[in-house]
């Protein structure tokens, strides 16, 4: 499963034609996914074979993935004048312009998670007792991802994908058996 994905937010202008319900705009948000983890749990059928020492196997996955998002927002050098930063050699008409990311927070976070099914088939050819060398393949696998980013003062931003491969994931695998 790979949500190692990077989720974005594109630009959504606002609109402060009416002074008593103003929508903020919210500008374009890239995040970089942390704290990846991931549980599968599947159980496989093996076929009776002429020769013992190959293997093949059907068989299905279930699987779980969570991963937390970190979002920053670029510095874009924008500037906000501030009544109250007014210093004694000032006139009152004069303010000083602060750098944006002092009144609103650079960083937000979200998380994102995905659902996995999947069948598995493959092949493994024992090596010598105990040493297993093989192939496995997911002919068909489903998974859902969703993911939530919590920015201040707006909505969740929430999307769900769905995406179906086939012959997804071929792996080589040696493994011990005891």
């Amino acid at each position: 499963m790979n949500i190692g994905v990077t989720p974005k937010k594109d630009f959504i202008e606002g609109d402060n034609s009416v002074s008593d319900m103003q929508i903020p705009a919210s500008k374009y948000v890239e995040g970089r996914v942390k704290n990846n983890w991931m549980v599968n749990i599947g159980s496989n059928y093996y076929f009776n074979t002429k020769n013992e020492r190959i293997n093949l196997y059907v068989g299905g996955l279930v699987g779980w993935q969570m991963g937390r998002i970190e979002t920053m927002s670029p510095n874009t050098g924008e500037t906000v004048s501030d009544g109250d930063a007014i210093t004694d050699d000032d006139d009152l008409n004069d303010a000083e312009t602060l750098p944006l990311q002092v009144y609103i927070p650079s960083t937000k976070t979200g998380q994102i998670f995905g659902l996995r099914a999947a069948a598995v088939a493959g092949i493994e050819y024992s090596l010598g007792k105990g040493l297993v060398f093989g192939f496995e393949l997911q002919p068909v696998a489903y998974r859902y991802d969703m993911i939530q980013i919590c920015p201040k003062g707006v909505a969740t931003y929430k999307v769900g994908h769905h995406n179906i491969n086939l012959f997804a994931q071929p792996n080589l695998k040696l493994g011990f058996r005891f």
